[in-house]
């Protein structure tokens, strides 16, 4: 503040008192005015008005208010995340419902009128709106919207986790996965573990037999629709035994269903896949 002239920190202090004086009106009734006081104390945060003021934390300022941490804090934190709306519109949302928003949608999507009004009161209840908000979301992703992202963690040794990270960026560097999907990279490795099956192991199984397949495909004596019938029906074989691999199930189409025998029947069989 040293560097404003003198009329920048009357303005300044001017702007300061006037959030001050209705921080103090509200202080009473925070709970029931949450989402005003919110809007006001995330501007004083903003700006640094505590200091203004006269306060040297922003935590002794809220103290002086006498309004309880938790409030405080968490409704900055949503005044904070729907910023681009005009201090009347965001009080007409739900406080409630604007946080499960927050969990699913970017800024700009939240603060979309259509979002917005999803948000209103007149809009679908919680429970109902965070059903929307999964599909949104997992649309966006390209996931099934039933097959929620949740967080993962194991207790190890500083050494086991160094192993580990090691092992995954070596194995989405051999299978080309990007570098920030270490999620997908541990998915495969265990299911070439459950499978007992190397999906490139089964890959250089079926490469031969493709090779097969086409030249039969060209030189057949049979007639095309034969030959195309054929020839479906081993691509859906092939299709079928890399899904397995990969632990995806696909449904194919009727005329590409051939007689492929699945790879833990060939196995116990005493046939290897990867022979």
């Amino acid at each position: 503040m040293s560097d404003l002239s003198k009329e920048q920190k009357q303005k300044l202090m001017a702007a300061a008192k006037e959030l001050d004086k209705e921080l103090k009106r509200l202080g009473p009734q925070a709970q029931s005015s949450a989402m005003e006081m919110g809007w006001i104390a995330a501007e004083v945060k903003r700006n640094n008005f505590f200091e203004v003021l006269g306060y040297k934390k922003e935590d002794d300022y809220r103290k002086n208010l006498n309004i309880e941490r938790s409030t405080w804090y968490r409704y900055i934190r949503i005044a904070e995340a729907y910023k681009p709306l005009s201090k009347k519109v965001f009080l007409t949302l739900m406080a409630g419902k604007a946080e499960i928003a927050m969990k699913y949608l970017s800024e700009a999507e939240r603060c979309s009128d259509e979002w917005v009004r999803r948000l209103q009161k007149n809009g679908p209840d919680a429970e109902e709106l965070e059903k929307m908000l999964v599909k949104t979301k997992a649309k966006n992703e390209g996931v099934d919207p039933d097959d929620l992202r949740v967080t993962f963690k194991i207790t190890c040794l500083e050494s086991q986790r160094n192993i580990i990270e090691s092992c995954i960026r070596k194995f989405q560097a051999q299978h080309n996965l990007a570098d920030d999907d270490k999620a997908r990279a541990l998915e495969l490795i265990c299911v070439e573990v459950s499978h007992g099956e190397s999906i490139l192991a089964v890959i250089r199984n079926i490469v031969p037999e493709a090779r097969t397949l086409m030249a039969l495909y060209q030189d057949s004596e049979k007639s095309a629709e034969e030959t195309l019938e054929v020839y479906n029906k081993k691509m859906g074989d092939i299709l079928l035994k890399l899904a397995e691999a990969a632990g995806i199930k696909i449904n194919l189409p009727k005329q590409q269903r051939g007689n492929v025998v699945p790879m833990q029947q060939e196995k116990s069989n005493g046939v290897s896949a990867s022979k």
